[in-house]
């Protein structure tokens, strides 16, 4: 199924991410082409003037956290420097071609990507099975692509008048897009006071609404990732995010969120709270001590699906966003069955 899908887009995406790096760098270099191997994409890089190859050599650890990756070798070669990334597995799969040959969607649905059994993998959030999502994974792992597919579906199955949008990501690099869209209610909170403010006013909102026996719009709070929340000074702002997991069923209020795997022990007892689909990297790929990455296992009560995520291009990033502020909703042109929780 994912080779139905263009693989140009990803590798557009990740060499603009390459030349983004080397430039926060100050080794500014181009991507001149490359090749795709099995399981290795690699790039040919050309040093901006000034830019000594030895030094591009000597930051591929900084590349590899920049773009999100393990593994990234950078070396000189008789044509010149080249950098070999980990192909990623799922990274044909591009979200705005599957919302297009889905159905009519209803509001409020987060579409994730296709099963391995080659079905659509939808969560509808009105559901109280299928509430909130709380995504850990290793570093490089594509929890924050998902997060970002997970928010631009919403946006494109949703009207603002249907669901509202807040966003916390500390550095403000994987869910930037958010400002620009319709729905956000305030701006993206990129630093931890910014950020206990969004959580505290949440909290407050649900009790609000709990009195007032008011539930709608759907409110959904994005987070990439919870790391910081872990900070002892930061404990009564993790207050406030579980407030809102035991809460938020009744009162329109859902958390999509991500953090690092193993979940740090002051976040477990948040997969306690009603409607929490835990989502977790492939399983049976660590067993056998492979890394397919993009695709995680989704556990909702008994319901067990794995799925590769649909990712977005820069370009099609742009696109969906202006798509948002348009209007336009996925209607779908063509049936195409699709897995939901129950």
């Amino acid at each position: 199924m994912a080779e139905s899908f263009l693989r140009r887009p990803y590798l557009d995406r990740q060499a603009d991410n390459i030349e983004r790096a080397l430039s926060s760098l100050d080794l500014p270099a181009r991507v001149q082409g490359g090749q795709v191997g099995s399981h290795w994409v690699r790039y040919h890089l050309t040093p901006v003037s000034g830019t000594r190859a030895d030094k591009v050599v000597q930051v591929a650890e900084e590349v590899a956290d920049a773009i999100g990756v393990s593994g990234l070798r950078i070396a000189e070669r008789s044509q010149g420097l080249t950098i070999d990334v980990p192909l990623q597995q799922g990274t044909e799969l591009r979200l705005l071609p599957l919302l297009h040959a889905l159905p009519g969607l209803s509001a409020s649905t987060a579409v994730v990507g296709m099963s391995i059994e080659g079905r659509p993998l939808l969560f509808n959030l009105t559901k109280p099975s299928t509430w909130n999502l709380l995504v850990y994974a290793p570093k490089g792992y594509g929890k924050s692509e998902l997060v970002r597919t997970l928010m631009m579906s919403l946006a494109l199955t949703s009207r603002r008048s249907q669901l509202s949008m807040l966003g916390i990501d500390i550095g403000g690099r994987e869910l930037a897009v958010l400002e620009s869209l319709p729905h956000a209610l305030t701006d993206l909170a990129t630093e931890p006071k910014f950020a206990e403010e969004i959580l505290t006013w949440l909290s407050e909102e649900a009790a609000r609404r709990l009195v007032a026996g008011v539930a709608s719009p759907h409110l959904v709070l994005l987070i990439d990732d919870l790391g910081w929340l872990t900070d002892k000074r930061e404990e009564h702002t993790l207050a406030a995010l579980k407030h809102i997991g035991q809460i938020g069923v009744d009162v329109g209020i859902h958390f999509i969120a991500a953090t690092q795997a193993p979940l740090p022990v002051s976040l477990r007892d948040l997969t306690d709270h009603r409607g929490v689909v835990e989502v977790i990297p492939d399983e049976n790929a660590f067993l056998k001590g492979k890394t397919s990455v993009g695709r995680f296992q989704f556990t909702s009560n008994s319901d067990v699906s794995i799925a590769d995520v649909a990712w977005l291009s820069l370009r099609d990033l742009d696109t969906a966003s202006k798509l948002a502020v348009a209007g336009w909703r996925a209607t779908g042109m063509s049936p195409l069955p699709a897995i939901e929780f129950d």
